[in-house]
């Protein structure tokens, strides 16, 4: 057997969950890679996942893992920066439009904003 070294696990970094199936995949970054798969694995197993497209297509696939694979695009500590990955996630997801389960996530029906507001001299939350 190969032996791989996976220390870089234990890095910040941007990576993609690619299902072998249909070839399409989900983007994403983290501060420590291992923790986040772990996270990603979690939520596919119980159905609590965030993006319901790859939830859905992980279930349609009778939860086999092995149809799924776990790839890093960057990682070390020159990924410590969270703007310089959600940059580059960015970028993976607007090239791969196509063939992304991120731009297939739900979007909220309405956001909430709240804001302070003065009336005769009461500032009210």
């Amino acid at each position: 057997a190969e032996v791989v070294d996976v220390s870089f696990l234990n890095s910040p970094g941007v990576y993609k969950i690619r299902d072998i199936k249909n070839d399409k995949s989900y983007y994403g970054e983290t501060n420590l890679l291992n923790r986040r798969f772990m996270h990603h694995f979690q939520g596919l197993q119980n159905d609590t996942h965030d993006c319901r497209a790859l939830a859905t297509a992980f279930k349609q696939q009778n939860k086999e893992i092995e149809n799924f694979r776990f790839l890093v695009h960057k990682s070390g500590p020159e990924w410590e920066d969270k703007n310089l990955r959600l940059e580059y996630e960015s970028q993976l997801i607007n090239n791969n439009q196509h063939w992304s389960y991120n731009t297939e996530q739900e979007k909220p029906t309405f956001l909430r904003v709240q804001k302070s507001v003065m009336y005769e001299g009461t500032l009210y939350r």
